[in-house]
């Protein structure tokens, strides 16, 4: 029975040498020290996540002038609708409380 991390060796062939074999955590040779390696690993993902945190302000930013837009007329219907339901018989305010 053959493991399922090998592959079957084929007669009078050797592998090379230099291969790493699964579960190696540097290929033989290597000089990269352990250190480099983890600092390396965290650098990619932090390019990642600063890329996403770009894109999206970058999104944000497209959008900023429709977010003003419905905030401004919200805000608009919102003290008109205050001031169209309350008592005539006062002077108009801009935004009423009731």
């Amino acid at each position: 029975m053959t493991s399922l991390d090998s592959a079957p060796e084929r007669a009078g062939v050797s592998p090379p040498a230099d291969i790493s074999k699964p579960g190696d955590r540097v290929a033989q040779g290597a000089t990269v020290h352990h250190g480099l390696q983890v600092t390396a690993a965290y650098a990619w993902r932090v390019i990642i996540v600063a890329a996403a945190v770009y894109l999206l302000f970058a999104v944000l930013a497209k959008l900023t002038l429709v977010a003003v837009a419905v905030f401004v007329g919200l805000v608009i219907t919102a003290c008109y609708a205050r001031w169209s339901t309350s008592s005539h018989t006062r002077s108009p305010e801009v935004c009423p409380s009731r």
